[in-house]
């Protein structure tokens, strides 16, 4: 029999909702248990900005309820300054990062986006937004063109040396 996937039974649509269902809570509890950091230096980065009084968001095609377990997983229950944005247009689509400049007020050339894929950095300069990259396992040597700079990882760069990057953006031709 010729099997149209498109055209589910509703039996199994619900079935389909049920498992995503039931493994969204599996990983929400491991992420919240502190079983999947923060990449190296992200954290450090955060409370940089915050401590120096800048806005802190996510910009996400996860969920909120992901984004709220990572965080409370990796600060013992801080969760992020400001609630995650998500939207259901995966990057390199910029919609996720034009709903946080829109409910933050701000402009995109004043934020910075730290991504880690090619499709990151295509949403945030898709924005608008200058962005820097750290290097995964499964992105390093891929092509960022359009990022500010490309980092192993975070783990060795500061605020002050990303506010550099940020300000000489405009100078490098």
């Amino acid at each position: 029999e010729d099997h149209d996937p498109s055209r589910l039974t509703p039996e199994l649509e619900e079935l389909i909702k049920a498992l995503h269902a039931h493994k969204t809570g599996l990983y929400t509890a491991i992420v919240a248990a502190g079983g999947v950091p923060f990449r190296p230096g992200v954290l450090a980065l955060i409370g940089e900005a915050q401590a120096a009084g800048l806005p802190v968001a996510i910009a996400t095609t996860t969920s909120h309820a992901n984004i709220i377990a990572l965080f409370d997983g990796a600060t013992g229950g801080a969760g992020p300054a400001h609630a995650p944005s998500s939207t259901p247009a995966a990057k390199p689509d910029p919609q996720v990062y034009r709903v946080v400049l829109e409910r933050l007020g701000l402009a995109a050339v004043d934020c910075l986006a730290l991504e880690d894929s090619t499709n990151g950095v295509g949403a945030a300069c898709a924005a608008g937004i200058p962005v820097v990259v750290s290097q995964s396992a499964y992105t390093e040597g891929d092509d960022f063109t359009g990022a500010l700079a490309v980092f192993p990882d975070f783990a060795q760069v500061t605020l002050a040396q990303l506010t550099e990057l940020h300000a000489g953006r405009g100078k490098r031709k």
